[in-house]
């Protein structure tokens, strides 16, 4: 398929939008579309625009088109225990965060939706988490009066908390039993127990996704990027003469704290969307040596190189190469925010923001103000700590019809029967990270 197709639709240069208004909804909606789902045809923006909005968008006639809602949320460390509990209607702490965390995700309804920080059974190896997850957000559309609708779970093992037998954070000790930060600071991604801060990718029906043709890059080594911004020593406990990790460690240490996953989902009309998935380690909680900013921006990254079809990528299936040509949108918390907090040398502005292959021109926003901690946070604030570092990315040549985060019910992208009330436990009870969704259109296949 042909990227960059939105961009000739209008032969303009500079800021450029797109308004369908009046435009016929689809002929075969989806059935939350049929429940009060709202407009979906509120503004459409071009790959080429800096700063759309629906009072500068042309007004142009065009087809009936399907879009596909997109989500990525980061649900602070959402346990498998807590899903169970809350599925039996128990009353406690856990069990009321992840409820309410079902019934905030039934409301925006999404089509294809990851969720970070969604702990994985490292020991059954199967989707305990994202399956009972998926059947919880069932539970909780029916509460909210919304159709049904089965969701398929992608979920592959994490590096988070499977522990390297070395001494990664250099401060003299392994600690091989689970449970503690030491214990984390020398897993191969930090988690303090195997599968801790994993996560997993829920696509709705009537999509499918595409499992034979998933790609995961769990293991592919730090070390084999070209240029890898290896820490160096902190002067301290390493010379800075010498490289952070040893040899040794090296030969364990893979790039991703996570994984990084390529999932293609079929959607209704037989196109393919390409879902590139990560959660990125924070650039904090390290030392002068710098060893997790260094491995979050390359990290970030590796999205660029895969985009570019870089022959050093290897997959867990040892099949080399890049993406492919489908339409494909990156999503996760990335742990970066292109103008400010602990990140090194920007990496989400420079590999991916300003990405020619990348559509990064329209920026999700809150409508409401939220003050937290005495400040009040950016309307593009993704998280309780002010900076934007969730995102949802489409490939260029995919048009943003619009898109949001949530923060309370006027950030909600449908029509609710939530209360303002029980918004406010939805949203600020959840996590310390708010969802971040796009009503996305995909080139026709034929360009």
């Amino acid at each position: 398929m042909k990227r960059g197709w939105a961009g000739s639709l209008i032969g303009t240069t500079g800021a450029l939008a797109l308004a369908f208004f009046g435009c016929e909804e689809p002929t075969e909606p989806r059935a939350a579309d049929a429940v009060g789902s709202g407009d979906r045809t509120d503004i459409v923006a071009a790959p080429d625009d800096e700063s759309v909005t629906a009072e500068d968008a042309l007004t142009i006639e065009e087809e009936p088109y399907t879009l596909t809602r997109v989500c990525t949320f980061n649900i602070e460390d959402l346990r498998y225990d807590d899903i169970m509990a809350a599925g039996r209607g128990d009353d406690n702490e856990g069990a009321n965060r992840a409820r309410y965390a079902a019934r905030l995700i039934a409301a925006i309804d999404p089509d294809i939706l990851l969720v970070n920080e969604l702990e994985y059974d490292f020991i059954s190896a199967e989707p305990l988490s994202g399956e009972t997850f998926a059947q919880l957000i069932r539970q909780q559309r029916a509460h909210l009066g919304l159709g049904d609708r089965a969701y398929q779970v992608f979920q592959e093992p994490s590096n988070t908390g499977i522990h390297s037998g070395l001494d990664l954070n250099r401060d003299g000790q392994v600690v091989f039993e689970p449970g503690s930060r030491e214990y984390g600071n020398d897993a191969l991604g930090y988690g303090e127990f195997p599968g801790h801060y994993a996560m997993g990718l829920f696509v709705a029906s009537p999509l499918k996704i595409e499992r034979d043709e998933a790609r995961t890059f769990q293991s592919l080594l730090w070390q084999s990027m070209p240029d890898a911004l290896l820490p160096a020593g902190d002067g301290e406990r390493v010379p800075e003469s010498e490289l952070w990790y040893t040899d040794e460690m090296l030969a364990e240490l893979p790039l991703s704290s996570k994984s990084h996953w390529d999932v293609p989902v079929r959607l209704e009309d037989g196109s393919v969307l390409r879902v590139l998935a990560s959660h990125p380690t924070p650039p904090v909680f390290d030392g002068p040596e710098d060893r997790n900013g260094r491995r979050n921006h390359d990290e970030i990254r590796f999205w660029a190189e895969y985009l570019r079809g870089a022959e050093w990528i290897v997959d867990d299936s040892g099949v080399s190469g890049g993406a492919s040509d489908d339409p494909a949108v990156i999503m996760g918390d990335l742990n970066s925010d292109p103008i400010a907090g602990d990140s090194l040398d920007n990496p989400v502005s420079m590999w991916l923001l300003a990405n020619p292959l990348l559509d990064g021109s329209f920026t999700p926003q809150s409508e409401l103000e939220l003050e937290f901690r005495g400040r009040v946070l950016r309307p593009d604030a993704t998280a309780e700590f002010g900076l934007r570092v969730d995102y949802v990315l489409p490939t260029r040549g995919s048009i943003v019809v619009r898109g949001g985060i949530v923060r309370g019910e006027a950030d909600l992208p449908s029509a609710s029967s939530l209360s303002h009330e029980s918004l406010d436990s939805l949203v600020y009870d959840v996590s310390d990270h708010f969802p971040v969704w796009l009503d996305l259109r995909l080139p026709d296949p034929e360009q």
